[in-house]
């Protein structure tokens, strides 16, 4: 079991949880994603190079069926673990990756994220308040944790180069050529051509998917928020299950969202 905190947390989110899932057999493994917590590694500061940082971790503590746990933030980086994301250059770009004029960093980055099967030892995932398709509050959300997560790796900046916009399909100019900057926050706003490309990747058959999604205790789903992120972001289609909190944006903290995580790792240990 890893269990992924958002933006502006750390493993600490988790405690609430206690400890019923080592009790009943599940090895825990709350992380602590760069630049957060403990693990002081301030060097990897954006989505794709966490994403890829969250990999190496799922990989490292690899014992078998895993369940992967996301909150917010942090259920974007499960999301990148579950899709495949193999075929994605050939949307941005004509010029086949093994032509492309790219630096041994960023042609790295590229195979990491492009041309890597997702793990078969991944076998459920769970999405807590997840804005996988942004949110309209991108700005004052991600104005007030810092902009850093937002941002991509200066490796990715050689896409822009003028040898490959040239290469560019139209999908890929509005990807890297976007108006927005390409370091900027605005990158988790609502239908930004990143979020899409990820949506649009197919998640791995033998992944089993659930989402836990808050409501404010208003109870107007589907047109609810958790108060940051909209539940026409938040829904996923292709789950098994999905359970509304009465909750804020910490779904995971409320009796009832703490429940549906034990209710799904009792059936994962059943199953």
């Amino acid at each position: 079991l890893m269990l992924v905190h958002g933006a502006g947390c750390d493993h600490r989110i988790w405690k609430s949880l206690g400890a019923w899932p080592a009790e009943h057999d599940h090895r825990v493994v709350a992380v602590d994603l760069p630049g957060h917590g403990e693990s002081g590694d301030i060097n990897r500061q954006s989505i794709s190079e966490h994403a890829i940082w969250l990999a190496s971790h799922v990989m490292e503590n690899n014992s078998g069926a895993t369940v992967l746990i996301g909150h917010s933030m942090g259920g974007l980086l499960v999301s990148a673990q579950v899709r495949d994301f193999r075929g994605a250059w050939n949307k941005m770009f004509v010029c086949p990756l093994g032509e492309a004029s790219l630096s041994p960093e960023a042609r790295q980055a590229v195979l990491t994220l492009f041309e890597t099967a997702p793990p078969r030892y991944v076998t459920r995932a769970v999405f807590v308040a997840t804005p996988h398709r942004g949110s309209t509050l991108a700005n004052n959300w991600m104005g007030r944790i810092g902009s850093a997560l937002s941002r991509v790796p200066e490796s990715f900046m050689s896409l822009q180069a003028p040898e490959l916009v040239g290469s560019m399909t139209d999908f890929g100019r509005s990807v890297l050529l976007t108006a927005d900057p390409l370091d900027g926050i605005y990158r988790l706003r609502e239908g930004n051509p990143v979020l899409k490309l990820t949506e649009s990747r197919p998640i791995s058959p033998w992944v089993t998917l659930h989402s836990i999604i808050g409501d404010e205790g208003r109870g107007d789903t589907p047109e609810s928020t958790d108060g940051i992120v909209p539940y026409r972001s938040s829904h996923l289609e292709g789950v098994v299950s999905e359970k509304i909190v009465p909750s804020g944006h910490s779904a995971h903290l409320h009796p009832e969202g703490k429940a549906e995580i034990r209710r799904i790792l009792l059936l994962h240990l059943g199953g």
